[in-house]
């Protein structure tokens, strides 16, 4: 991705992650078989904290699992349109 690329070009604009990249690489085992290397890794953190994960574009997933309700309900009762206009009605 241009964000890791960035980072590990050292970019002025993604020193964090710079220096995050910095600190996966420093992992001892890192380059393990089964182990993401230091470039996936930050990938990867990357993508869960800024994609958009859920079909309304809420940042965080609230569609995991949980014994509050069955997956099938989960994704209309989290749904920011669905509660959006739940709200709208009430008011």
């Amino acid at each position: 991705s241009a964000t890791v690329r960035a980072a590990a070009d050292g970019n002025e604009t993604t020193p964090r992650l710079a220096a995050q990249l910095r600190a996966y690489q420093g992992l001892e085992h890192a380059t393990l078989e089964e182990s993401l290397g230091a470039e996936a890794r930050l990938a990867d953190q990357v993508y869960r904290l800024s994609a958009r994960l859920c079909v309304d574009g809420c940042q965080g997933c609230l569609h995991s699992g949980s014994d509050l309700m069955a997956d099938t309900l989960a994704e209309s009762a989290v749904s920011r349109r669905l509660l959006g206009r739940f709200v709208r009605s009430i008011a």
